[in-house]
């Protein structure tokens, strides 16, 4: 993730960076090389319907929300189905809060994501077979409660956000979906502390994210810290929620508003979005249906 930031610093052209770094992000940590392609191919999709979306109004709306509820209800392929899923629209929702055209989002996006892809194929052998789509099993699947219990979730959960945003008019309103899309999860299983756990890290991870762009640091401090917390990001994201949380999100927050001025009054803002999106995540994403049947 450091490469395309430090090549924006370098060429002066700090949209191309952080865009590239952003593509970069959707991609690293993938858990198995094989699914790399298919894992940049769908986030970089996703870019696009994001910014093309963005700033439509209750058409942005409508469209995350079908898109959401589409993408959600194909996660019963397999567990690469429902990484790749969620890094999908986790990245979906970010990109809403972009004001560049939707190819222009792209032709910098996908060089990052393909950055990563290559950087991660050269470190790490690529052994891990792809599982098949096994089709009929998700078809099968449909017929159980269980698997429609994330998309609606998730579906619900990002509709109020976006609905919240909307209705709310300020600055930074995309950001209640984003902070929807981190701390609601498919599994369900000790979910509640799980979430509580990454609700708490995301707010702590935009406090310091957006105070850290308070200041002004310089680009090249900027760009040791994203590959820093990208770093940081692996070895964390299975062991302690509330701390991967807090390096995901101030990722997120620094590449969102890379060179661009952060007031008291944006980091408020932001603050309040977070707040809300994690009320939400936790009302309706997880109380509602802990300890629902499971068959």
């Amino acid at each position: 993730m450091a490469g395309p930031a430090a090549y924006g610093v370098l060429t002066g052209d700090l949209v191309s960076g952080t865009l590239g770094a952003l593509g970069a992000l959707a991609v690293s940590g993938v858990s198995q090389p094989r699914m790399l392609g298919l894992t940049a191919v769908t986030a970089t999709a996703a870019a696009y319907v994001g910014s093309y979306l963005a700033g439509r109004g209750w058409v942005m709306v409508a469209g995350v929300v079908v898109v959401v509820a589409v993408v959600s209800s194909l996660t019963g392929f397999s567990r690469a189905s429902i990484e790749i899923a969620t890094r999908a629209l986790t990245f979906l929702v970010i990109t809403t809060g972009l004001s560049f055209d939707s190819v222009e989002v792209v032709e910098r996006f996908a060089p990052g994501a393909g950055w990563a892809v290559i950087v991660t194929l050269v470190l790490v052998a690529a052994d891990a077979p792809l599982p098949k789509p096994r089709i009929r099993l998700w078809w099968k699947s449909l017929r159980r409660w269980k698997s429609w219990q994330y998309p609606i979730r998730l579906t619900g959960c990002i509709a109020l956000a976006e609905v919240l945003g909307q209705l709310w008019q300020q600055p930074k309103g995309y950001w209640i979906a984003v902070t929807v899309a981190i701390v609601v999860r498919p599994r369900l299983d000790g979910a509640l502390r799980r979430a509580s756990e990454r609700a708490l890290g995301t707010a702590a991870g935009v406090l310091v994210g957006s105070v850290t762009l308070l200041w002004v640091p310089s680009s090249w401090w900027l760009v040791l810290t994203v590959g820093v917390l990208a770093g940081l990001r692996p070895f964390l994201r299975d062991r302690w929620y509330a701390l991967y949380a807090m390096t995901m999100t101030p990722l997120v927050v620094l590449l969102m508003d890379f060179g661009h001025v952060t007031t008291w009054s944006t980091i408020g803002y932001r603050l309040a979005d977070t707040v809300a999106g994690c009320a939400i995540a936790l009302v309706a994403g997880y109380l509602p249906w802990c300890g629902v049947g499971r068959g």
